[in-house]
């Protein structure tokens, strides 16, 4: 049992997201060992989340029934455009390190809604277009580097 100062609360977080690149590179062939290119992608993001948390009422002692529920949804299409170099080990596999969305363009729709239990509930929707320029950090997802094989 709980003590008369002990609060008991329930904390759930949910998240989903999808996501689906499409993409085209033109390669240029410096040497018989490099190549460099650019390209463009076309990319789909969907996410969703939730948050739910159960808390206690003011009521003595606490009565666990009131709760509030935060979700959210958001849908993102965009293009971005790449460039990268090639360095073959052989004539089918090559290395290749890439920046990755060096010019951006997003349009991104979401929408949360906050269900406050007995209190109502409050539903925002936003759309918004996002153009960026560079690579931003050079975190994950910047910079790309991997081991192709490629058909001849």
């Amino acid at each position: 049992t709980l003590g008369a100062t002990q609060v008991k609360y329930d904390d759930k977080k949910v998240t989903n997201t999808f996501g689906i690149t499409l993409f085209a590179n033109k390669y240029m062939e410096i040497s018989d060992k490099w190549m460099w290119f650019m390209g463009a992608n076309l990319h789909y993001i969907n996410g969703s989340g939730s948050n739910t948390v159960i808390k206690p009422n003011t009521a003595t002692p606490p009565i666990f029934a009131s709760s509030v529920v935060d979700a959210a949804s958001s849908n993102t299409v965009g293009v971005g455009a790449n460039i990268g170099m090639l360095y073959f080990l052989n004539d089918n596999w090559a290395l290749q390190a890439s920046l990755n969305n060096l010019v951006r363009l997003d349009y991104k729709s979401t929408s949360t809604t906050l269900d406050k239990g007995t209190l109502g509930s409050d539903k925002t929707t936003t759309s918004n277009i996002d153009v960026t320029l560079g690579t931003g950090s050079f975190g994950l997802g910047a910079v790309n580097v991997g081991l192709f094989y490629f058909l001849r």
